[in-house]
């Protein structure tokens, strides 16, 4: 497991506890439910969860690891947990002898309520995750087309993810954001209606130096109804 996409084990708690929802459900009820939802000027939690449903079964091979792939793998998940109230997400986990393997799907409404934009992601975790998918799809519910598509979001920079208050040195500050604009890599931490958060992947930027968690700054992209959008900055140490 190479080490530069290797996100420290305490973020990951976080990325665990992410937020997702739904219900289990199954086609019939779904279909029915979904069938005049593009005629509603307005989609309830039920109609969406519904819809989310309809879409998970649809979901090619690509956006899945292999314990998803078949239609009764991806009953079998319960990715809908009605345990966990966000209801624009799901997840599913296979648990392993030697880590864990995580899926998450987490969906955002177009404000014409005509489209779902969906992040979907999936990757392997011991001491930490390792993301091995990560793609964005759109679909449409009038005509139940699911579209690989650029996730719509605006990029990230440097100076929102990295503070040189947060290094001992100008020089340590400096090669933390030369590595950031080579790698690029970012920690996605939590999922829920509003958008998500992410933190820049730093670890092993130096050797000499442990950049810690409590110094990470977690910036945000809010979902405005047809695009992320830079959102506020918090800190880990909050």
């Amino acid at each position: 497991m190479s080490k530069l996409n290797v996100v420290v084990a305490s973020l990951i708690v976080i990325g665990l506890m992410t937020g997702c929802g739904g219900s289990g459900s199954g086609n019939g009820q779904k279909q029915s439910e979904t069938s005049t939802v593009s005629q509603k000027q307005e989609i309830s939690d039920t109609q969406f969860k519904a819809i989310l449903q309809e879409i998970y079964y649809k979901l090619p091979d690509t956006a899945m690891p292999d314990y998803l792939k078949t239609e009764q793998q991806r009953r079998d998940a319960n990715a809908f947990n009605d345990e966990v109230e966000t209801v624009n997400c799901a997840n599913a986990y296979n648990f392993l002898e030697d880590g864990y393997e995580k899926w998450n799907m987490a969906a955002y409404l177009t404000a014409d309520n005509k489209n779902v934009i969906l992040i979907v992601q999936y990757g392997f975790g011991l001491d930490g995750f390792m993301m091995r998918s990560d793609q964005t799809f759109n679909y449409n519910i009038e005509t139940g087309i699911l579209t690989d598509i650029e996730r719509p979001m605006d990029p990230f920079t440097v100076e929102e993810l990295i503070e040189n208050t947060h290094f001992e040195s100008e020089a340590l500050f400096a090669k933390a954001k030369a590595y950031y604009m080579k790698h690029k890599h970012v920690v996605y931490l939590d999922f829920d209606r509003e958008g998500f958060m992410v933190a820049a992947n730093l670890l092993d930027y130096d050797n000499s130096d442990y950049y810690g968690e409590q110094n990470r700054v977690i910036s945000s992209r809010k979902w405005n109804g047809s695009r992320f959008v830079k959102g506020e900055k918090s800190y880990s140490n909050e």
